[in-house]
């Protein structure tokens, strides 16, 4: 199925980025590339608390060999200024994505700053 929709997007002709969602089951981050995905989940939903967020981001780093150019890790979106978590866990999180080499998807606005959410 993701080999068939990849072919479709390259005869497009147009540029585009295939995320491949498994939530990190069946070891995605080892085929995805194979299969013409540019990112993949490497794990379930995420939610803006460190408890979740600490255990996402320290089990990211075994699969850094797995990114490389065009191909990255996605540990699901940055929680950064949603409010949940102090702004020492929030450059944490921030540290942690960024160490990955994953894409950055903010999962929060830039509009009204919160007392933690940090400027955009």
């Amino acid at each position: 199925m993701y080999l068939k929709m990849a072919e479709a997007m390259r005869a497009t002709g147009r540029p585009m980025v295939f995320s491949i969602c498994q939530y990190g089951r069946a070891d995605v981050w080892k085929w995805a590339g194979d299969a013409g995905g540019n990112l993949w989940r490497t794990t379930g939903d995420i939610a803006d608390r460190w408890d979740v967020m600490s255990t996402i981001g320290f089990a990211q780093e075994e699969l850094a060999p797995f990114a490389a150019p065009g191909h990255w890790n996605d540990p699901d979106m940055l929680e950064v200024g949603n409010g949940h978590m102090s702004a020492a866990e929030y450059r944490t999180h921030m540290s942690l994505w960024r160490s990955s080499r994953r894409r950055s998807s903010p999962g929060t606005t830039c509009g009204a700053p919160r007392r933690t959410r940090p400027r955009c």
